[in-house]
């Protein structure tokens, strides 16, 4: 029972991990195309940075969990 739980908690971290990874990279994005209206056509998109912000929150929190069942967290001896 406890290692069929586990085995569910894992397969969602996973998928969590992936969902983290697009908020990134949407949020690259996002802030790459808010840069280059300022720069081109002197038009801003409101709180991009601050929804980057946001999104790098989300993820983080997403992530760890993976972290924690690849046991991936950095040790310091």
């Amino acid at each position: 029972m406890l290692e069929r739980l586990l085995s569910g908690a894992h397969r969602l971290s996973t998928w969590l991990v992936w969902v983290a990874g697009a908020l990134l990279i949407a949020s690259a994005l996002l802030v790459t195309v808010e840069v280059i209206l300022r720069k081109f056509a002197n038009i801003s998109v409101g709180g991009a940075d601050e929804l980057s912000g946001y999104a790098f929150g989300i993820a983080t929190a997403l992530a760890m969990s993976y972290a924690l069942f690849e046991r991936a967290h950095i040790r310091v001896d």
